[in-house]
């Protein structure tokens, strides 16, 4: 099904920042492509804060499911896309079924991150960290490579990459 509307990838939509970007996009008359890992409400955990509070994981609200009906409900077509930044394959695959499926974004929002505990730096576990950057900038490129040449092919578009304040200041409580 084709639409006269702008699309937009909004990344790591299931929940928070992303979410409410897809749907303030969805409003705004965009029909929107969005990423998550939680694909059914109730399976979304992230870590602890801090290695300070152990191997704990807490139960957080979102899904593609629940974006994708809230993004109907305000009238534009939503395509959800199960990634993961820590699997590569599905960051290509998602690129990969959105072109497929609706062509180049107009807007590509990278929002998605791979959490993991804040450590001090003496007891920052050297295998996390590399996870992390793998994730948070390696697949963020990944990603964006996968989609620029048809944006382009296409006559141009936006890409935004955000940053939470989490990245420079601890967070106060767990999610």
């Amino acid at each position: 099904m084709s639409s006269s509307r702008p699309t937009a990838l909004v990344t790591g939509a299931s929940r928070g920042i992303g979410r409410a970007t897809a749907l303030v996009l969805a409003g705004s008359g965009f029909d929107v492509a969005f990423t998550a890992r939680t694909v059914v409400e109730g399976e979304g955990t992230v870590p602890a804060r801090t290695t300070r509070e152990g191997e704990v994981s807490f139960g957080v609200p979102g899904s593609l499911a629940t974006t994708r009906a809230e993004i109907e409900a305000l009238g534009a077509r939503a395509l959800p896309l199960r990634m993961d930044l820590a699997d590569p394959a599905s960051v290509t695959a998602a690129a990969a079924e959105l072109l497929d499926r609706w062509g180049a974004p107009n807007l590509v929002v990278n929002n998605a991150i791979l959490h993991k505990p804040h450590a001090r730096f003496l007891e920052l576990d050297l295998d996390d960290l590399r996870e992390s950057l793998e994730a948070n900038l390696i697949e963020q490129i990944r990603l964006t490579q996968a989609l620029l040449p048809a944006m382009i092919d296409a006559g141009g578009g936006t890409i935004v990459n955000l940053c939470s304040g989490s990245a420079v200041v601890d967070p106060p409580a767990p999610p």
